[in-house]
């Protein structure tokens, strides 16, 4: 089986980068991981404002157990029936997987009503979508900084967009070589991901050679560009190739928890008509 490595950025050096203090060498190693292979793990836990993620993202694992454990004529009725086909807030299913994705303009702006059984844990859901946002909002800036590229321009709060926090479960295969074919690039900015069990499986540049790299450690997320990210960059940052399957038959279902940062609404059109 094919091996990748893949760098560690440590917020904390991020952070008193942008304050002033050092710690260059730090945003060249996110500026080539973001070039190559596309991915990197992002350490939370030295930084003062993300600390608490670890314990945060331990609160979301549990409580979307408790949300999927519910039946699925319970989990229905947070559907949301007429959204565009291209959102995905609410609870949603598929032949690969179920979520639920909460609405960061929703729970910026308090309107979002989750429920009972997530509802338990909304001051750390909220907090850890509060510290993903600050985080993908600091790469973004380390990366403009470094390119001379405003791709702040894009992601502004004043004007909605389809960012997000999604909680996803994914079934356990009899078979691993059964796991439907799910492999694709994402459409947004960045993606933050958490889990214990491997299923993400990257392709290697260049190569048709697949490898599932480790799961991120505790207070630790493995983030990667998407479209829009290599759009913004003219190709210079990658939206790399992966997928959701499975390392080996019968693992038992696992959950992953998702940040996306996606533009602003109209952004990619804006963003063409200048290219």
């Amino acid at each position: 089986m094919a091996s990748i490595k893949i760098p560690t950025i440590d917020f904390a050096k991020l952070d008193q980068f942008d304050a002033g203090e050092g710690y260059g060498g730090e945003v060249n190693k996110l500026l080539n991981a973001a070039c190559s292979p596309g991915f990197f793990y992002l350490d939370f836990k030295n930084a003062f404002g993300t600390k608490l993620v670890l314990r945060e993202v331990k609160d979301a694992y549990a409580a979307s157990e408790r949300y999927f454990d519910q039946s699925l004529e319970t989990k229905m009725k947070d559907f949301r029936k007429g959204q565009p086909a291209s959102h995905d807030r609410g609870y949603k299913f598929c032949e690969t997987d179920e979520f639920f994705e909460m609405s960061s303009d929703e729970m910026s702006d308090g309107s979002l009503s989750l429920p009972e059984a997530l509802a338990v844990n909304e001051s750390s859901l909220n907090s850890l979508h509060q510290h993903c946002y600050i985080a993908a909002n600091m790469l973004l800036d380390c990366l403009s900084n470094a390119l001379n590229i405003p791709f702040n321009e894009y992601h502004r709060d004043i004007l909605p967009s389809e960012s997000g926090l999604k909680l996803v479960s994914e079934p356990s295969i009899g078979n691993a070589s059964e796991v439907i074919e799910n492999k694709h690039t994402d459409s947004g900015t960045f993606t933050f991901l958490f889990y214990e069990k491997p299923g993400l499986q990257i392709n290697i540049p260049g190569s048709d050679e697949w490898a599932f790299p480790k799961p991120p450690a505790p207070g630790c997320a493995i983030v990667y560009g998407g479209n829009f990210l290599k759009l913004m960059s003219n190709g210079v940052l990658q939206s790399p190739l992966h997928r959701i399957t499975q390392l080996e038959d019968r693992v038992g279902k696992r959950v992953f928890l998702a940040y996306f940062l996606r533009p602003e609404e109209g952004a990619k059109e804006r963003l063409e008509c200048h290219l």
